[in-house]
């Protein structure tokens, strides 16, 4: 049994009652997408992990600022305003929502398999058309923005975002 299949098995021994990973090289979906009806899992099923993104961007940002590429209270060069790393860390940046909630569900009430066509660079562009909230570190909103914003940072074009 290969690598992957030994973790992917292990993983439903603990009781994940359905599991799918998807590699450049490797797939497989495995178990029970439905406790209720008992469907399969299948590799169509997609699923959103959201704000659980903004867990491993930070981590690369703070490793970043360790490594002495970042300073924490620096302005990011790609937005307007003086916003800070620290700012957009903390939401205290003032960015606005790039795509409020109604809008990115619309899609999914007609459509479950929807995939969103946003870059991050068009999302970028979405929330910088829209005014900001407050001044940066003049008051605190959680948006996914400020993560749109450190992912570009800290993609590969990091170098010239700065």
């Amino acid at each position: 049994m290969a690598p992957l299949d030994e973790h992917f098995e292990a993983v439903l021994r603990e009781g994940v009652p359905g599991a799918i990973v998807v590699t450049d090289s490797w797939e497989r979906a495995d178990g029970v997408a439905n406790l209720q009806t008992g469907a399969p899992m299948a590799l169509e099923h997609r699923f959103r992990i959201a704000s659980v993104t903004k867990l491993f961007v930070s981590v690369v940002v703070l490793q970043l600022v360790d490594e002495g590429a970042f300073d924490l209270d620096e302005e990011v060069g790609m937005i307007e305003g003086g916003v800070t790393l620290r700012q957009l860390l903390n939401h205290t940046s003032g960015l606005p929502h790039g795509v409020e909630i109604g809008e990115l569900l619309e899609p999914y009430r007609t459509n479950l398999a929807h995939r969103p066509t946003w870059t991050p660079r068009g999302m970028l562009q979405l929330i910088e058309a829209r005014p900001r909230l407050f001044a940066p570190g003049e008051g605190w909103f959680y948006t996914g923005s400020n993560y749109v914003v450190l992912g570009l940072l800290i993609g590969d074009d990091r170098r010239d975002a700065k």
